[in-house]
């Protein structure tokens, strides 16, 4: 399934056809259709649960979602199914919580009372392995994921282990650190390659063949933009004895360029790495497309401007007509007022991402995409593999990056 994913384009359901055109038959076989309409009761309905049972509803929610996502992303007319519980969700919470606690306890412990030289030192130790336990938490709930997915019958599978994905992750994270971004197209590529050639659909396997150069020249002109904006902008004020119009706009280009490029280079690398994946004897093609991309992240933005200008109105009338705030004497009403308004951001950020963001990129990245050789599949065997463990996924939960 589509990872972080999750609109404004709404995907068509499979329409009959005739029976003569074989053609048509098959290539409407190949297509990824989105059905199903906007999830808007779901979610607003979850995450105000979420914010009234203190978080603990988030793990029935996040199931629900699943649920709603995989049944309707059909390939080949035939949905997927989510077989996970939240109860599974749940007690992995917990038992994660029994890893993560004694670490933040002890860490901040030491941290407070070892003196500066080794409470640094151990803070430091801490970070790294709380950054390992994410990557670590990351790799499980993925497998989590797949081993209760389900199609036509037969159900995925990740291999591989979870603690070398950490360290890889960790290597090439310090590789990326050091080289101040110049090799994170690497260090994708290693990863997506780790984790999907550990994929398996029944007895077939994950293959991947994507190379890092095409991200290479890509990403270059992300990474080199700002240094080049910047330079100009220093000698033009240098030039001129004091920062103009011109230079200003070019460092705020400069700053700014990456969080602009980044939509870019991002459906560039879904496209390609989606070009090079298999699952057996089958091949995937995107037409992930770039405008639309970026038309979610306005949209988002849109919405969201426009919801918190409307509640700090409405907040901030309802302030101005029980007096306002006076420090000498606050009232009930200034204080729970306010305290609503923070939950509701909350809920209408969290629910406007779900909606736009989330629910628009899933339709974009499942809707533009064809399956290839998808007749092969019906020679795949369901395998006896073991279900993973719900303690994975709670990983995830507890270090607060679990994703749909």
């Amino acid at each position: 399934m589509i990872e972080n994913s999750g609109s404004a384009i709404i995907g068509v359901a499979p329409v009959p056809l005739e029976p003569l055109h074989s053609e048509m038959v098959a290539a409407h076989q190949s297509r990824v259709t989105t059905t199903g309409e906007n999830l808007g009761g779901l979610v607003w309905r979850g995450n105000f649960l979420t914010i009234i049972t203190l978080g603990i509803y988030r793990f029935w929610y996040k199931t629900q979602l699943r649920q709603w996502y995989w049944r309707h992303t059909l390939v080949g007319g035939d949905g997927f199914e989510y077989r996970g519980t939240a109860k599974e969700k749940f007690l992995g919470f917990l038992y994660a919580l029994a890893v993560v606690l004694p670490i933040y306890f002890f860490g901040t412990l030491i941290g407070l009372f070892a003196g500066e030289m080794l409470g640094s030192i151990v803070s430091g130790v801490s970070v790294f392995i709380i950054g390992l336990l994410i990557q670590y938490g990351a790799f499980r709930s993925r497998r989590y994921r797949l081993t209760r997915t389900v199609w036509r019958g037969v159900r995925f599978d990740q291999t591989g282990s979870a603690w070398r994905y950490a360290f890889k992750s960790a290597g090439w994270g310090f590789l990326t650190l050091i080289s101040i971004g110049l090799a994170f197209p690497a260090m994708r590529r290693v990863l997506e390659a780790y984790r999907i050639t550990h994929t398996r659909f029944g007895t077939a396997e994950g293959q991947f063949t994507a190379k890092t150069g095409p991200l290479m020249k890509r990403w270059f002109i992300l990474w080199v933009g700002p240094f080049v904006l910047g330079a100009l902008s220093i000698l033009l004020a240098v030039a001129r004895e004091e920062p103009s119009g011109v230079s200003v706009f070019l460092m705020f280009l400069a700053v700014f360029s990456p969080l602009l490029l980044w939509p870019w280079y991002r459906a560039n690398e879904f496209r390609y790495f989606t070009a090079n994946t298999r699952i057996g004897a089958v091949s995937f093609q995107s037409a992930f497309d770039t405008k639309a991309y970026y038309k979610q992240y306005l949209k988002f933005a849109g919405l969201l401007f426009l919801s918190f200008v409307a509640l700090a109105a409405v907040s901030g009338g309802l302030v101005w007509s029980m007096g306002g705030i006076d420090v000498q004497n606050i009232s009930a009403g200034a204080i729970i007022i306010p305290m609503i308004a923070y939950l509701a951001i909350f809920l209408i950020g969290s629910s406007l991402k779900e909606l736009t963001l989330n629910q628009g990129f899933w339709r974009l990245a499942a809707g533009t995409m064809t399956v290839h050789g998808l007749d092969a599949m019906d020679d795949v065997l369901g395998t006896g593999m073991k279900d993973e463990a719900a303690t994975g996924e709670g990983l995830a939960d507890a270090l607060d990056f679990g994703g749909i």
